[in-house]
């Protein structure tokens, strides 16, 4: 049995390691629900809708060189690479031909009022147009672009986020695209054009109209803004002026200070309980475990394992769910007395807060 076992943890391991041959290598088309996921590997991925269901992709893990969504199409990235530089692993570039597909500008490109969410993995830039929406709560991007469309900016690490003329595909808009952004880090500048606007949540705001960032004077000559996110991180936004004026189109929300502590323990208590779930996940792992070596000894059948180191395992397992147990309580505790606290501040969050869109 354990050879057997070795045999096919052996076969995955070659399946997932020989996936990086050229060959491999694949465009793909989804016009149903599906999933990219570790070990899965293609070069361009289309998604369409099919009227009137729409067509949701699930991206854990794995590796694509472009995502093109279409027709009110859902995906949700939470893991995985997204770089236009696995073109060069497509069939077409690899037949000997000297005729080359080559990478699109941006890595995910969002059309027809689809949603792309983003919560992890690497995404080397995203374009979205079309009245679609980019949810951007983790993950690392080189580059956020958006034309006619909707972002919301919670976390996660964005070196850029711009509109209009600058878009180096060439085309230009009258611009009306929101930009809500309430976390994550800006590492290169914003650019507004036209009508487009920002509006940011937070507090502490303080604009610096000659601040720049002196390693990227040409993406920071329209100021800085810095200021708290509503957990308490601090910000810094540079702004790209190119004959226009892009700190003139942000609306600022700024958190009242009678509102900050309140929403900081408010945050703590969000923590605290997915603390809970975990220590709840871990605790069914841990009877899982004791219960598999109490119906081992009941079999009799100890294999290599010796009775007395059993009951031993047993107990400590045992040991171990009491303290778990007792720390859940004490967390339970922490948590209702936070809500003391706010109910006795007869706090309630804000309402003006941006709204992730809901997919």
């Amino acid at each position: 049995m354990k050879k057997a076992r070795t045999i096919i943890i052996f076969v995955l391991m070659v399946l997932c390691t020989t996936t990086n041959l050229k060959a491999s290598w694949e465009d793909i088309t989804f016009t149903g629900n599906g999933v990219v996921q570790e070990c899965d590997q293609y070069v361009q991925v289309f998604i369409h809708g099919t009227p009137p269901d729409t067509t949701t992709l699930e991206m854990t893990g794995g590796k694509v060189g472009a995502l093109f969504i279409y027709d009110f199409s859902v995906v949700n990235i939470s893991g995985g690479i997204v770089i236009g530089q696995f073109y060069s692993f497509h069939p077409e570039n690899n037949d000997g031909d000297d005729l080359f597909l080559c990478p699109p500008e941006f890595c995910v490109n969002v059309f027809g009022h689809s949603t792309v969410s983003i919560s992890g993995g690497l995404v080397d830039g995203i374009k979205c147009e079309d009245w679609g929406t980019v949810n951007i709560s983790g993950g690392n991007f080189s580059v956020a672009f958006s034309d006619h469309a909707t972002v919301y900016i919670t976390d996660g690490c964005v070196r850029l986020v711009a509109w209009g003329e600058f878009a180096p595909w060439g085309q230009k808009y009258e611009d009306n695209s929101h930009l809500y952004l309430s976390g994550g880090q800006i590492l290169g500048g914003v650019l507004l054009k036209d009508n487009a606007t920002m509006e940011v949540y937070g507090y502490g705001f303080a604009y610096d109209p000659n601040g720049c960032d002196a390693n990227n004077p040409k993406f920071s000559n329209g100021g800085r803004l810095t200021g708290f996110w509503r957990d308490g991180r601090a910000f810094s936004i540079n702004f790209m002026d190119f004959r226009n004026h892009s700190y003139d189109n942000v609306i600022l929300h700024e958190i009242p200070k009678a509102d900050i502590g309140a929403i900081l323990i408010q945050e703590a208590i969000d923590e605290k309980e997915e603390v809970l779930a975990k220590i709840d996940a871990a605790l069914e792992k841990d009877w899982a475990g004791y219960d598999a070596f109490e119906e081992l000894l009941e079999s009799g059948d100890y294999g290599d394992l010796k009775k007395g180191n059993i009951v031993k395992a047993k107990q400590k397992i045992h040991s171990a769910i009491q303290y778990q147990e007792q720390s859940r309580v004490a967390l339970e505790k922490s948590i209702e007395k936070l809500e003391d606290a706010l109910a006795a501040l007869g706090w309630e969050p804000p309402a003006d807060e941006p709204l992730q869109e809901q997919i």
